[in-house]
């Protein structure tokens, strides 16, 4: 993996948490303060945490499966730690698209936050617990058009977080505590 990554490990880690970010071609990095807030947040629950920079394909068309080449070398990286460590996969926006995605045998949960499902096609791998929080006023998937994507999705919740919008200003502690109380009855 090439790509910048940054770390935070636990002494006796309970499971292991890949945050992902939104687009890269719209601004988008591991630094986002919703990403940074859940990331800071996750150890002191016993997960490790690991956020990455997504890289750009040469054609955007083939930037989400460049995002899940990625993801499965930053997951397989927390298990070469601990083979049998659950791990979980966090994303926002574009970062919830591609965790929504990726395949990898280790994932026991996912988390995907305002995930642009209007924009971004929607395939969903696997079958894990799954939480979907999207914004009241999302301007690129409201609640409308992603509750009938998930509505048949096994084991998945969604929430509507209220009075705001895609961008989730002012949110991320509220967020990261929201994401962290989830993953401690899942993980």
């Amino acid at each position: 993996m090439t790509n910048p990554v940054d770390r935070r490990s636990v002494a006796q880690p309970r499971a292991g948490a890949v945050v992902l970010h939104p687009h890269p071609r719209f601004g988008g990095d591991r630094h986002h303060p919703v990403v940074a807030a859940i990331f800071e947040a996750l150890p002191s629950a016993g997960i490790d945490a690991v956020r990455i920079d997504f890289r750009l394909a040469a054609d955007p068309g083939d930037d989400v499966e460049l995002g899940r080449r990625d993801v499965g070398a930053a997951l397989d990286a927390l298990r070469k730690v601990d083979p049998d460590l659950a791990l979980a996969v966090i994303g926002y926006s574009f970062g919830a698209a591609v965790g929504i995605s990726v395949e990898h045998d280790g994932i026991r949960a996912r988390i995907a936050i305002a995930p642009p499902f209007g924009v971004v096609p929607v395939n969903r791998a696997g079958n894990e617990p799954t939480l979907v929080l999207v914004a009241a006023h999302d301007q690129f998937a409201p609640p409308e058009v992603v509750a009938p994507l998930v509505v048949a999705w096994p084991d998945t919740t969604l929430e509507i977080i209220e009075s705001t919008d895609h961008f989730l200003v002012g949110r991320a502690a509220s967020i990261a505590a929201r994401v962290v109380a989830w993953l401690d009855e899942i993980v």
